[in-house]
């Protein structure tokens, strides 16, 4: 049974948007969570019968009594949109979300998962705001000057060192291989706060869709049994609706504890929920038969919504993703492609070829996996049926040079494409009218 939570929005608490991190952080977990190992076996479906998958599972138990005694400290994130550097000062701008001071430590995380330690020299507010009470959501304009304490290339440019989507927060970097260590996602946090701004720039999504596939996450979960048949124990997740009456359940993840912890409603229902930590790609496995949404950080300090098609897209999992759901068609994945010369200079042409081509309304580039794992490309297509095999082979034409890694592409047009209304809802066109 679900757990029918809604959002806080409570604007007379003074500590919103505050959260414990840092040292306070460190000893908020060890001190409220108790850590356990969780293993169930998954046996996947009749058509993959005689396979089976073990999935680890760690599950934590959150003291909310504790965490209320905590110092709270502002956790503050933002996302370089431009860098400069003066010797040996190096210059960010971006939207703060939060409150930075001269003398802070900071850390600022390379898109590539870098992090640097970093000292704050001075702040300059380039909005009108005050400086003391900023909307965490919508945040405040400001340019920051850092030196940094690890150790940067003598010669190294401004924009190599924190290029355009860096993230500077107070937030520490995750201990590498330490199950004991508080979950953080602190690089995905800052991207997320920036998502109502960036939702349609094709470089921020990939991004954004990289650190939700690779990220480890925190799931309430009820008490957990054992399977008396297998002697295993058996993982319930909590689930929520927008009202009881709702028959579409979403799965809550959240990216840290302390985004755990403002979800006031289940914090004061359960006492000290049970939480296990999960990989997104094993918590979409595990949620696959019932196909329920995701939704992320559901009490702040940013929710984003992930429709079903979005979760399996992110996660790999294979869909049958166009025609006739009864027809013979092939299982497959659809996503992003990564970012690299073979398809920048794909989707290049496919872009040129649109805009010079006046049947073609929309175009959009995609990668895809097919059932045993092999990868390849497609293009959804808005253009009349009439005609489009001589159109399609034309634009084979002009990518087959540039394909060299992956050699196979498909093109659909977008009305057989069942799957396009909620792929490119999420992942904009790369080429449109």
């Amino acid at each position: 049974m679900g757990l029918f939570g809604k959002k806080n929005n409570d604007k007379d608490n003074k500590d919103e948007g505050k959260f414990p991190q840092g040292d306070d952080l460190d000893a908020l977990i060890m001190s409220a969570i108790e850590e356990t190992d969780l293993e169930q076996a998954q046996a996947k479906e009749q058509a993959r019968k005689n396979e089976a998958e073990r999935v680890a599972r760690m599950t934590e138990e959150l003291n909310a009594a504790e965490e209320m005694k905590v110092k709270r400290v502002l956790r503050s994130f933002l996302m370089v949109t431009a860098s400069e550097r003066e010797d040996d000062i190096f210059r960010f701008k971006g939207t703060l979300h939060g409150q930075f001071k001269e003398g802070d430590t900071v850390y600022v995380y390379h898109p590539n998962g870098t992090a640097l330690e970093a000292l704050i020299k001075d702040i300059e507010i380039e909005d009108d705001t005050d400086g003391q009470e900023v909307d965490m959501m919508k945040g405040q304009v400001v340019r920051i000057s850092v030196t940094f304490v690890s150790d940067v290339e003598g010669e190294a440019s401004p924009e190599a060192v924190a290029p355009f989507y860096s993230v500077v927060t107070n937030v520490k970097p995750p201990v590498k291989d330490d199950k004991k260590a508080p979950v953080e996602n602190p690089y995905l946090l800052g991207l997320t706060l920036e998502y109502p701004n960036y939702m349609k720039d094709k470089e921020y999504m990939r991004l954004l869709i990289k650190y939700f596939a690779e990220g480890r996450f925190i799931v309430p979960i009820h008490p957990v049994e054992k399977d008396k048949e297998r002697d295993k124990p058996v993982l319930r997740l909590i689930t929520i609706k927008k009202s009881p009456e709702d028959n579409d359940i979403k799965v809550p993840l959240f990216t840290d504890v302390a985004a755990l912890a403002s979800w006031k409603e289940l914090i004061q229902r359960e006492g000290k929920p049970s939480v296990a930590v999960l990989p997104f790609s094993d918590l979409a496995k595990l949620t696959a038969k019932e196909s329920p949404d995701f939704v992320v950080n559901s009490s702040g300090p940013l929710t984003i919504n992930l429709p079903r098609q979005v979760v399996d897209n992110i996660a790999g999992l294979v869909r049958n993703v166009s025609g006739d759901p009864n027809g013979p068609r092939p299982r497959v994945a659809v996503g992003v492609p990564p970012k690299n010369d073979e398809t920048d200079n794909i989707r290049k042409a496919l872009v040129e070829f649109a805009r010079e081509t006046d049947s073609i309304k929309a175009l959009g580039y995609i990668a895809t996996i097919r059932e045993g794992g092999k990868k390849g490309y497609a293009c959804v297509v808005d253009c009349p049926k009439e005609g489009a095999k001589d159109l399609f082979q034309q634009m084979a034409d002009k990518v087959k040079p540039f394909m060299k890694e992956i050699r196979s592409m498909e093109f659909i047009i977008r009305s057989d494409a069942g799957f396009a209304d909620t792929y490119f809802s999420k992942i904009p066109y790369d080429y449109q009218e």
